[in-house]
């Protein structure tokens, strides 16, 4: 299964999806991700009461992988959380054999 095709597959289980591609400058610090594919969702899990994810696909020596993040809606440390999963993407490194 391919990326796209995997990450339709998943999204299927969420409401409210936005998908967007981020590709990282040169210039800008990364390892070895260079680029990744960000699905944001909104879940509802009870009345009135909702979940946000955000999940980062990406591929590395032709494996995929996805770093999720899922918090309560209205969360006061949102921006705490995104912040450490966009410094978590930039640091993901492929270990030799």
């Amino acid at each position: 299964m391919d990326l796209n095709s995997w990450i339709d597959a998943r999204s299927k289980e969420l409401g409210e999806v936005k998908r967007k591609k981020i590709t990282f400058n040169d210039s800008e610090p990364h390892a070895d991700v260079k680029s990744y594919i960000r699905v944001a969702g909104r879940d509802e899990v009870g009345p009135g009461s909702y979940y946000r994810t955000v999940d980062d696909y990406f591929t590395l020596n032709g494996r995929s992988f996805v770093m999720k993040l899922e918090f309560k809606e209205r969360d006061s440390r949102e921006s705490t959380y995104r912040a450490a999963l966009d410094r978590a993407i930039r640091t993901f490194t492929v270990v030799p054999k």
